[in-house]
Formats: C-alpha cells, structure tokens, sequence
C-alpha cells in the first residue's frame, strides 16, 4: 500500500468510534496510526459541509437521522484539531458532504493514474470503485478491517459498480430520507436494472407495464432526475489539494 493516496471520512469513523466506544476522537487517532503504518504517499480526511446542496433538492433530506449529541460534536471538533497538529489536509466545502470529497480525491488519483484507497464503510462509495484505481478500506467487526474492491461490491449488491447510481435512485435511501419508486424495494430494483440495463431502459419499458407497477414507475420518473442528483456523488468539488 506504499505510494497510495489515502483519504478518510472524518464523520463516518468519528461516528463509528463514538457509538461503538463513547470516544470518537481517540478512536480517530487510532485509525489514522492504522493508516499510517501503510506508508501513504498522501493522506487527506473529508469534512462533512454544514450547507449540503441535497438539501435544497428535497424537504427533509436526512432528517430521520437523530442530532449528534454535545460529546460527538467535541470529538469531530478535536479530530479536526489533531488533523492539524499533524498536518494533515483537512478538506471541506460548505455545499458538499465528506463522500463528495472522497469521490473528487478518487477522480483526480484516477486521471493521474494513482491508486486511491477511500476509508469508510458508506454504502454510496461503491459507485466510485474502480478494479485496480480506487478501493475501500472498511472497519467490520470488533477491530478487523478489511479491503473492498469493485469485485467485492458488485458480489454484494449482485449489480454491475456502473449501474449502482442508477439502482440507488430507483430503490432510494430511507437512510438519508430519499424515497425511491413507491412498492420498489432493493429487490425488485436490482431486477428491474438488470433486465432493462439502465434507468432509460426501465423507463422506456414503463408504458408495456401494468397495474400498480406503471403507476408507480410512471410516478418516479417524474422525480427521476432529482433522485439521481441526490444519490450521485460529486466528483468535481472545488477544493484545492495536489495528488
């Protein structure tokens, strides 16, 4: 892993920590020394922006999601702080969430012909693995990690790495509050994409459909474009960085 460009989600493995140990910011630091034992050729961690543009494509974009509580907002504030002690680039942009950051790291490593490790467990990474370019480094259980690869997502979700936006606006996310096509859950989404390739493709199948189905598909392509913006990450965020 020598020469790699590492980038971490400061949210994701704050948050990780914090709910599995009560200590965030010190469980942080143990993943950054986890990091740094594979001698990065450039290491860089991902701020979430407090304006995301998402949430001026729909009402109550991730407003299932509880509000972090005090001690979690101190320990994402003393991680940003150990970051620069160390100096380590902190990369942030107040439109844009931490994956946005991670997908544009993961678009210029590529265009440099650089590999790029990206640390998180978010499912949303998946549409930015690329055999050979970009990978996932993801914590499972206890203290295990492990490597995941565009071969290792598509085993998971059982659909090609270039169809997972697609499938991901089809299915939405309850997670962050994005709905999907009314009656179609992750199943019968991957089925559908399968079949017909794409989210063109389902679309121009709608009109031979039936019942409950076409009405509810004819009800999501009205929406269609904004529930890809919404699940599409970023991958040209105006920050300034060197790979």
């Amino acid at each position: 892993m020598s020469g790699y460009v590492w980038v971490l989600d400061m949210n994701w493995i704050c948050h990780w920590h914090f709910h599995s140990t009560g200590d965030g910011a010190s469980g942080f630091d143990h993943t950054l020394q986890r990091i740094r034992a594979f001698n990065p050729e450039k290491l860089f961690v991902a701020e979430d922006g407090n304006r995301c543009f998402r949430k001026q494509l729909i009402d109550g974009y991730k407003s299932g999601r509880k509000s972090k509580p005090m001690a979690l907002r101190n320990d994402l504030d003393q991680c940003i702080i150990n970051c620069r002690d160390s100096k380590i680039p902190v990369l942030k942009h107040d439109k844009y969430e931490a994956d946005d950051i991670l997908a544009t790291v993961a678009k210029r490593c590529r265009d440099a012909g650089k590999v790029c490790v990206l640390c998180s467990a978010d499912k949303d990474l998946h549409q930015l693995l690329h055999q050979g370019r970009v990978g996932i480094y993801r914590k499972t259980k206890g203290d295990s990690w492990h490597f995941w690869s565009q071969k290792d997502a598509e085993k998971k979700w059982q659909i090609p790495r270039s169809s997972f936006i697609d499938y991901q606006a089809l299915m939405g996310d309850s997670c962050d509050s994005i709905p999907g096509a009314k009656g179609i859950g992750a199943v019968k989404a991957r089925s559908l994409i399968l079949e017909h390739g794409d989210l063109a493709g389902v679309k121009a199948a709608v009109p031979s459909m039936s019942g409950a189905m076409k009405k509810n598909l004819e009800e999501f392509f009205e929406h269609e474009e904004r529930n890809v913006s919404l699940v599409k990450l970023v991958d040209d965020v105006p920050v300034r960085f060197e790979v």
